[in-house]
């Protein structure tokens, strides 16, 4: 029995059509983001990865509208989306499949329909915001974005103790941080810019040097006060492994040591962030699985996940079991 198709039986998943939309949600995944969530999704027991699969596949599927609809009628396209979302939410029904996965999995894991919501207005406050004033003002921001849904994905989890909320809050983000240093340029291409701009003035940094994707002083120091903030968050949030089920543990700890190394890759090049971007491979997988001390068990999948995905890159062809 191919993997997936294991996790979603040991999820109690039984229906056909909801087991396609559980399956939809995981190919998206790994679409959009590699075979990465294919070896990391193997560090949590099978019936908790379809779960993952609804939660960051609607989420994914939602950020495409934004990242890649036509500038014309996106904006249009994701009032459409969220006014259907918001109904589905009420009636507790849906006949889309990212939908369905997610109201199932909302419904199984006690997850309020307000993470969901809060994530959707992100979406549209992306669409016309490009730049925030103050950090408090991009904490907002971020709120909505990412630390919905580590609250969500928390719940799957199970946290064992109340701290692991606030826990949970500062690691999502931390990684989320990591990523706006990792997508600098890209973003400012989209006219998009995530840093504060009180921070790029104190730094006496303009705009336009970090368009020019120059590494002056200035700009430089003005990244590592960046990266001296998110890994003090890291080091809040790292804790949160140990406030929930012992199953869940291995996965929050690769997800951390995944974005954390980014950020040290970003540290590493004296913050160069511009050309090209710093990234965990998936063949580093295995590595960073033993770091974080996991089973030997979830050590060889991750292993076997990963060679799998480099032989299928260099045939060509997606590697698409878990």
């Amino acid at each position: 029995m191919f993997g997936a198709e294991k996790a979603l039986t040991s999820a109690g998943i039984t229906d056909p059509l909801l087991r396609e939309a559980y399956s939809l949600c995981r190919r998206v995944l790994i679409s959009a983001d590699g075979a990465k969530w294919d070896a990391g999704l193997l560090t949590l027991p099978p019936a908790k990865r379809p779960a993952v699969w609804a939660l960051y596949g609607f989420a994914r599927w939602a950020d495409e509208i934004v990242d890649s609809g036509d500038p014309a009628t996106r904006a249009t396209e994701l009032a459409v989306f969220t006014a259907r979302v918001v109904e589905d939410l009420e009636a507790g029904y849906s006949r889309d499949p990212f939908s369905m996965a997610l109201l199932d999995t909302l419904r199984t894991w006690d997850i309020a329909p307000e993470t969901v919501t809060a994530y959707l207005e992100s979406m549209r406050r992306s669409l016309t915001v490009t730049e925030y004033r103050t950090y408090a003002e991009l904490r907002d921001y971020t709120d909505d974005a990412i630390v919905s849904v580590g609250r969500q994905v928390l719940a799957v989890l199970e946290p064992s103790h109340d701290g692991a909320y606030a826990r949970m809050d500062s690691l999502s983000t931390a990684m989320y941080l990591t990523d706006i240093l990792k997508d600098l340029g890209e973003d400012l291409s989209w006219g998009r810019l995530y840093l504060p701009l009180e921070e790029l003035e104190a730094f006496g940094v303009d705009r336009s040097d970090l368009e020019r994707g120059v590494l002056t002083p200035p700009v430089r120091e003005l990244l590592r006060f960046q990266v001296d903030r998110i890994r003090r968050l890291y080091d809040e949030g790292m804790a949160v492994a140990r406030h929930v089920h012992p199953g869940s543990r291995d996965f929050l700890r690769l997800g951390t040591e995944i974005f954390r190394g980014t950020l040290e890759k970003i540290e590493q090049r004296g913050y160069d962030v511009f050309t090209p971007r710093p990234w965990i491979s998936t063949a580093q997988l295995p590595g960073l699985l033993w770091r974080v001390g996991s089973s030997t068990t979830t050590r060889h999948r991750t292993a076997r996940a990963s060679s799998a995905s480099s032989a299928a890159r260099k045939s060509g062809v997606r590697a698409d079991r878990s």
